[in-house]
């Protein structure tokens, strides 16, 4: 499967869930809301059915990952795994992100958002478990055992035996009192110019130099980035008390950052986006991210350009995009 296909097929798959969820997307990047409320009176429906709504999609998280995830299964060698905290140190929506290869970026397939008031309830789970539980669900729908790229979160010497008993590879930063690298791990220390600390590595099974896979990880802050200014998503699920309806808009957004995402790669795959475009040029710069590039374009083909020469689109292709996207994005 080429890349087009792949991201023609992740998108479909996208697209499909959104009509399926029944809410709109994209006004959730360009103007972020502040509550249910204010969600429900853009779409013009009461908060109850929005709840609703959100509550059932949120029930098949794991469905839409594991069909995300067979997308980019013959690529998913290098997993990227990190989390990012929605409220203090008590909330965390934990991404495992695969690296798509014409972009660079690190593209989201499959999320768990955690609240530790479910170790609570039941102590004999603790973050690891959780972890692994996640980990161990993906490799079952892959069908094979991949390389996982973690910070020091996950560097304890517990986690990483866990990870040998389920043959995966991982390159991994230890902190300094973490265990030493012991069977066929491999300890690495890196200072590089203007670090105020070593990266000391440990690596299993990774077939490659692990400082130059272990910089890949970065990628996926941008991905938070996105999720926390563009879409609001700290902001709104402060408000949200439902552990259920939280669920529902961590799918949702994830959602609305893959359809803009997968939507604009699509375009720059096919060409479809001229390389004489202002737009483009900027992004290739890497001034803008694809994804404000993809808002951009969005905008102005729901606004129903009159000079579609601007963005570099044929009037054909502009009219048939309109058509496809402003049914999820609406």
């Amino acid at each position: 499967m080429n890349s087009v296909q792949r991201i023609n097929r992740a998108l479909k798959i996208v697209q499909g869930f959104i009509l399926e969820a029944d809410i709109g997307v994209l006004h959730l990047a360009r103007h972020p809301r502040s509550s249910i409320r204010a969600m429900a009176r853009a779409r013009d429906v009461h908060p109850e059915i929005l709840r609703r709504k959100l509550m059932a999609i949120g029930r098949r998280r794991e469905e839409i990952c594991a069909q995300l995830s067979l997308c980019f299964r013959d690529i998913g060698r290098v997993w990227i795994l990190d989390p990012t905290y929605t409220k203090d140190r008590e909330e965390r929506l934990l991404v495992i992100a695969v690296l798509e290869e014409f972009s660079g970026k690190a593209v989201p397939v499959w999320w768990s958002y955690q609240s530790w008031e479910e170790m609570r309830q039941n102590p004999p789970l603790s973050r690891n478990l959780m972890v692994e539980g996640e980990v161990r669900k993906l490799k079952k729908t892959l069908g094979h055992s991949f390389v996982i790229l973690a910070d020091r979160e996950f560097g304890s010497k517990r986690f990483r035996t866990r990870l040998k008993k389920m043959g995966m590879g991982y390159v991994l930063r230890l902190r300094r009192n973490d265990a030493p690298g012991f069977g066929d791990e491999r300890e690495t220390l890196y200072r590089g110019r203007g670090f105020e600390d070593s990266w000391r590595l440990v690596s299993r099974k990774q077939g490659g130099d692990p400082v130059k896979l272990y910089r890949k990880r970065m990628r996926i802050e941008a991905l938070f980035r996105d999720l926390k200014s563009l879409f609001g998503m700290r902001s709104l699920l402060r408000r949200v008390s439902n552990e259920e309806v939280k669920e529902g808009l961590v799918v949702l957004m994830m959602l609305a950052w893959l359809f803009v995402f997968l939507r604009t790669l699509l375009s720059l795959l096919k060409g479809l986006i001229s390389q004489d475009s202002l737009h483009f040029r900027s992004y290739t710069r890497g001034e803008i991210s694809i994804i404000t590039l993809g808002l951009t374009l969005l905008e102005r083909w729901i606004t129903r350009l009159r000079s579609p020469c601007a963005t570099g689109l044929s009037g054909d292709v502009l009219q048939d995009y309109k058509r496809e996207v402003f049914r999820c994005v609406r």
